[in-house]
């Protein structure tokens, strides 16, 4: 049985790894979000479950930090890319709350 918590060197090769594509859902369906009015609460709850996907490894990497080596340049990105997530969940989360 696999162990359900995820070390922080876990969660940035799983970062890494995932990053590109993962993030490129969570765009689409941001945009998606904000076009398409018809099926805006529809975008909105599958921006949440893409998010899902990311943010934990963003957050776990983010608070740990010191413990595993990230260059200068990728904690930048981490950063931008973090706060875009929680800019994006939110207008999701206002979305659905409407």
């Amino acid at each position: 049985m696999r162990n359900a918590t995820i070390t922080p060197e876990q969660a940035r090769r799983e970062y890494y790894r995932f990053r590109e594509a993962r993030m490129f859902c969570a765009r689409s369906e941001a945009r998606m979000m904000r076009w398409n009015y018809a099926y805006r609460k529809h975008h909105a709850y599958c921006l949440l479950k893409e998010l899902k996907n990311i943010y934990p490894l963003v957050k776990i990497i983010i608070t740990n930090k010191d413990k595993i080596y990230i260059s200068k340049q990728v904690m930048e990105n981490l950063l931008e890319d973090a706060a875009w997530l929680e800019k994006v969940r939110a207008e999701a989360e206002a979305v659905l709350n409407s």
